[in-house]
């Protein structure tokens, strides 16, 4: 029966132009929960999403996390999407306007993607440097650690790992647990 409404959810994709963009991103939230990676179907839904013009998406961050995570969790990986993607959301100013736990969704997904984008750690580190209130103990635990699984060994990220991230780690007054996080 799944493998039916697969194949019908991707016929009805191909000959209809007017599905929402939050309605795709939905489809692969749902996909990705009920572990369906049926690649015809999520191939349909990633080239529905990149016809989308860039305006389309500049208003809806929350739903391009969610995707972007979907599709790291279907092992699905569509650089021309990605990079879209993060575009906007550097655009939008995602790290001032999201909750914590969408930017750390959004670093493990790049993580699981082992996608290197150099605006998009040079975003992190500049927003790091001028606004250090909107991160979190764990939002740097994940950021070292995507960092480290991603292989980025700039001197310049390094530096700042080591003059803005490690002092906050090292705080005794936010420790709670040596092991919390690794």
């Amino acid at each position: 029966i799944m493998i039916q409404i697969d194949q019908q959810t991707t016929r009805y994709l191909d000959f209809h132009e007017d599905i929402s963009l939050d309605s795709l991103c939905y489809l692969l939230v749902l996909l990705s929960r009920f572990k369906r990676r049926n690649k015809p179907l999520i191939r349909t839904v990633v080239s529905k999403l990149l016809q989308f013009k860039t305006e389309n998406l500049y208003t809806m961050p929350p739903h391009i996390i969610n995707m972007l995570l979907a599709l790291s969790r279907l092992s699905y990986y569509e650089v021309n999407l990605i990079e879209k993607s993060v575009e906007i959301l550097i655009k939008f100013d995602f790290l001032s306007s999201n909750s914590a736990s969408s930017k750390r969704d959004f670093m493990i997904a790049i993580s699981q993607f082992n996608f290197y984008y150099p605006k998009l750690i040079d975003y992190y580190m500049q927003t790091l440097i001028e606004r250090p209130e909107l991160f979190q103990r764990q939002d740097l635990i994940t950021l070292v650690i995507t960092l480290a699984r991603l292989n980025c060994n700039e001197p310049d990220v390094i530096e700042v790992i080591k003059t803005h991230i490690v002092p906050k780690l090292m705080d005794s007054n936010d420790f709670t647990s040596e092991l919390q996080w690794f």
